[in-house]
């Protein structure tokens, strides 16, 4: 998002990060050696998913994680037909894994986003929460002087968007984000 953002400009108005990935600017991939290294466990892990969606497995157990995270019984099964498609895992996997290391090496590059507004939201119970993250939440911080962050606490990567409670913190910071692009005013803590 970040990447986009700095390349067109003129396309955003502001930013809403929702329990996004993150990692410092310093884990950049400096070496084709050094993203091979990386890579190398993380494709191994990517099989029995790939085994799952190609089996139908995903679909049935997909369903069952849109409901522990708080989505309604008919939508999580929507839901989990939407990401059960053999392309749904390709595309994921073509981004987390051999797309890494561009787009990791890309999103380092982008310090200043300007005024632009952003609001960032970390779920509370998440691995942002702790301490270890702060070098990552700080970056992020710095990414623009009209920036917030938040914790939506309780929150996991999941329940975030499922959760009633918490997915209407996201929709108020979306609806922050807007008036402050309408008004032209900062974000307020």
């Amino acid at each position: 998002t970040r990447v986009y953002a700095s390349h067109y400009p003129q396309d955003i108005a502001g930013i809403v990060f929702v329990d996004s990935a993150a990692s410092p600017v310093t884990d950049t991939f400096d070496s084709q050696s050094e993203f091979d290294e990386w890579a190398r466990p993380r494709i191994v892990l990517q099989f029995p998913i790939w085994v799952a969606y190609r089996t139908g497995l995903g679909r049935l157990i997909g369903s069952g994680l849109f409901l522990d995270a708080g989505y309604p019984a008919d939508l999580a099964s929507e839901m989990a037909a939407l990401q059960a498609p053999n392309a749904v895992f390709d595309a994921s996997y073509a981004e987390q894994i051999p797309g890494m290391q561009g787009t990791v090496n890309a999103a380092a590059a982008v310090k200043d986003l300007g005024d632009l507004p952003i609001m960032v939201l970390w779920a509370g119970g998440g691995a942002m929460a702790g301490e270890n993250a702060r070098p990552i939440r700080d970056e992020i911080a710095d990414l623009s002087s009209n920036e917030i962050i938040r914790f939506v606490e309780g929150a996991d990567h999941g329940s975030i968007l499922g959760n009633e409670q918490y997915a209407q913190q996201v929709t108020d910071a979306v609806l922050e984000v807007i008036a402050a692009v309408q008004t032209g005013e900062l974000l307020t803590k």
